[in-house]
């Protein structure tokens, strides 16, 4: 079972699951990225093995989580930022 934040967190047991909802997400245009570590512990029994973010980094990045999670990984959409902490992949 996974957990995939849209507007709020949405259990994904499929792929099929998985397509239908990815399919669905839109944007605010907000940008902050502290809400994904401040709502982690209030939907995870167990903190997760990594947490994937998919953005453009034009924002304030937060402090690293307080909690221990083994991978962050940023998708970021532009050449020009880079994140304080975690891993950086390039979209």
């Amino acid at each position: 079972m996974y957990r995939f934040f849209i507007t709020k967190p949405t259990i994904i047991k499929t792929v099929m699951v998985y397509k239908e909802c990815i399919k669905d997400v839109k944007t605010t245009g907000g940008r902050q990225f502290k809400i994904i570590f401040d709502n982690v512990k209030n939907y995870f029994r167990l903190l997760p093995k990594a947490i994937f973010i998919m953005i453009d980094g034009y924002a304030k990045f937060p402090k690293k989580p307080s909690f221990h999670i083994n991978k962050i990984i940023w998708l970021i959409t532009n050449n020009d930022i880079t994140a304080p902490y975690g891993i950086v992949a390039r979209l």
